[in-house]
């Protein structure tokens, strides 16, 4: 194998002898994580510091981290199962149960969201998300 810079490497081999250079596929279809942004400077703030969020309480904060990390590690919404993910009505947003009555609401962040035969948000394609509000339950 060639390097950018004309010298020769070894090829990039993985588990079970597998080529897994650059311009190889890979055997399985690569999972793309959701991408989370925040509606404003102090949801962000609320979510990656411990400080702005204890004012939401003990119990809230441990559950909001799970659900951010949760998230983070779905590939897309129809792959959340905690946190009794579900669509709200009058926003088409969907919002996830914390604890002591407070919810996480999202909403899809594409420059086009994907949209299905209905013209509604196809939640299964949608990867990128904005964080809209943490906040007592509502629907």
């Amino acid at each position: 194998m060639l390097l950018s810079d004309g010298l020769q490497g070894p090829p990039h081999i993985g588990v079970a002898g597998l080529d897994l250079s650059p311009t190889r596929q890979t055997p399985w279809p690569r999972k793309t994580n959701l991408v989370l942004s925040f509606a404003s400077k102090s949801l962000r703030e609320i979510c990656e510091d411990e400080e702005p969020a204890t004012r939401l309480g003990k119990n809230v904060i441990r559950s909001l981290r799970h659900r951010l990390a949760d998230l983070e590690a779905a590939g897309s919404v129809k792959d959340l199962i905690a946190g009794y993910p579900r669509k709200r009505s009058s926003s088409g947003n969907y919002q996830l149960t914390l604890s002591d009555g407070f919810c996480l609401e999202f909403s899809a962040n594409h420059i086009k969201n994907p949209v299905g035969k209905n013209e509604e948000v196809d939640w299964s394609r949608v990867n990128r998300i904005q964080i809209m509000r943490i906040g007592k339950c509502h629907d």
